[in-house]
């Protein structure tokens, strides 16, 4: 049975307890930096006591039950000196709910509210990097793709036509611009990836944008061309777009992911990877592109290896990569993860996770502490709120009213904005060191000074110590497994004195500088 108690009344019940008999109240000096801490009075502020235990929680510690052992400190140390990646961005791809599988057809309904959403997305998830998608079957004199978006094609029939190859001429180094279609491109552009651009530059920030070549086979009609056989092909479609995105929209790409997940494909192994490296930077190059490199990008995380070692046949292919890049798809463990940074280590390069459906906190914090990626990314941008939640997209968006869609976060989302809203492009990963295996810390500090730690506990709540902070005031934001947020209130650190808090239960914090 629970019971309410004021601090006094609780006082009161502590002196008057006979010497030597159980304790059945807090001190009272605690009840007095309970009410300091919380800024209440002491004759106001209620603590709920139980017939076997009373606790008092406040932001500098926790007054256990009397009469009980009190729950062991997690202690969590930083150490500052200790320096890993650097983060380059949080991506997203800009996908919405346009392929409407069950009606069969193009759904638009999405195109007047992208500034609304791309702002959540931004602002309240934390989201800084973009995937913009080259499609191989572009290459192709027929706009296929704008008889699906008219409605003169259904979902079913434009899918054969999405990877359709055909060769605009029989010189890769001469481009036939009516060769190559633009419509689908310049439609996701304008409708996906600018409104994210804007919503960064409201805040001061950039987006990054990282171009990632698609080639599927699944369902595809034969081609009569292979960028992954033609190296000096594959470059001609990539430089293409490259320059629609510099010309038309002002787009500078920062990466290039040269393709997706090449077991999905016909013909893209490791080895037409590594030629594709070599023929595309010095393509791009020529035409003062230079971005990042970025690959093995397989599906599977046992793949990553094995592609990324026929890269390393094909001279010059390595030394051309920045990223080594891997998704999450078939059988994981965190072996994997070690066997990729172990080959990046070797060759002085960055690591990234970039999709995973269904990719929770958990999964990021393994990628960011044990493969030390500096993007990371689940999948796509919104879905319909009918949609089963699957962890496919970042948003659920309700469009029973289209004239005011509600925005929400996916299942998965809301614990990922711990690190994404926090953390930001430029920021470095120190060390962080738990003596509690349910306590999972990563801590970053930002490019202008701050710092942000992160606590994950799946099994249990309690109490927590936070060593090595520098002097100032943080901002203390909790989580719950069941997605309840809590806002509490500010902590001030001072003389690197430690943080210490309660855990009300499992979930994820975030303790962040205060500016």
């Amino acid at each position: 049975m629970h019971s309410s108690y004021t601090l006094s009344e609780i006082a009161e019940l502590q002196e008057s307890e006979p010497p030597g008999g159980p304790k059945k109240a807090v001190t009272q000096s605690l009840i007095r930096k309970v009410a300091n801490r919380l800024e209440l009075s002491p004759g106001r502020c209620s603590i709920l006591v139980t017939a076997s235990a009373m606790v008092a929680i406040f932001a500098g510690g926790v007054a256990a039950a009397a009469g009980l052992k009190p729950a062991q400190v997690s202690r969590i140390t930083l150490d500052s000196g200790t320096r890993y990646q650097t983060i380059d961005s949080w991506d997203v791809y800009p996908r919405y709910w346009e392929h409407d599988k069950v009606n069969n057809r193009f759904d638009n309904s999405y195109a007047g509210h992208t500034d609304d959403i791309s702002r959540y997305l931004v602002n309240e998830v934390g989201i800084n990097g973009a995937r913009v998608e080259i499609w191989s079957g572009l290459e192709n004199p027929t706009d296929n793709w704008s008889l699906f978006f008219s409605g003169k094609r259904t979902y079913e029939e434009d899918k054969p036509y999405r990877f359709l190859k055909i060769n605009d001429n029989d010189d890769p180094f001469s481009a036939n611009p009516s060769g190559f279609q633009v419509s689908k491109f310049d439609h996701r552009v304008k409708t996906m990836v600018l409104p994210l651009k804007r919503a960064m530059e409201a805040n001061g920030e950039r987006l990054r944008v990282n171009v990632n070549y698609v080639d599927f086979a699944y369902k595809a009609k034969p081609s009569s061309l292979s960028h992954a056989e033609n190296p000096e092909e594959y470059a001609e479609i990539i430089l293409f777009y490259f320059n629609r995105l510099r010309e038309e929209f002002g787009i500078v790409p920062d990466s290039l992911e040269i393709v997706l997940e090449p077991e999905n494909t016909d013909d893209w192994r490791g080895r037409e990877i590594g030629r594709a490296i070599i023929a595309v930077k010095a393509r791009l190059k020529s035409a003062g592109f230079d971005p990042e490199i970025v690959a093995p990008s397989t599906a599977f995380m046992p793949s990553a290896p094995e592609y990324f070692d026929q890269m390393t046949e094909v001279p010059g292919a390595i030394d051309a990569l920045d990223t080594f890049a891997y998704h999450r798809y078939g059988t994981t463990s965190v072996a994997y993860v070690k066997q990729i940074l172990e080959r990046a280590k070797r060759h002085g390069l960055k690591t990234a996770m970039l999709e995973k459906v269904g990719a929770d906190i958990d999964q990021l914090l393994e990628d960011l502490i044990v493969g030390q990626v500096s993007s990371w990314q689940q999948w796509a941008l919104a879905g319909l709120a009918e949609w089963d939640d699957k962890g496919a997209f970042y948003l659920s968006v309700d469009m029973r009213d289209q004239t005011n869609p509600r925005i929400t976060m996916a299942r998965n989302t809301y614990h990922l904005t711990q690190v994404f809203r926090h953390v930001r492009a430029g920021a470095v990963r120190i060390g962080a060191e738990s003596d509690h295996a349910d306590r999972t810390p990563v801590a970053f500090i930002n490019s202008n000074g701050s710092w942000a730690v992160i606590v994950r506990a799946k099994g249990t709540g309690g109490p927590v110590t936070i060593e090595k902070l520098p002097t100032a005031r943080y901002r203390l934001r909790y989580i719950s497994e069941e997605n309840e947020i809590e806002e509490w209130p500010p902590a001030i650190v001072t003389a690197d004195g430690p943080l210490e808090f309660e855990l009300p239960g499992p979930g994820t914090i975030s303790i962040v500088t205060d500016k």
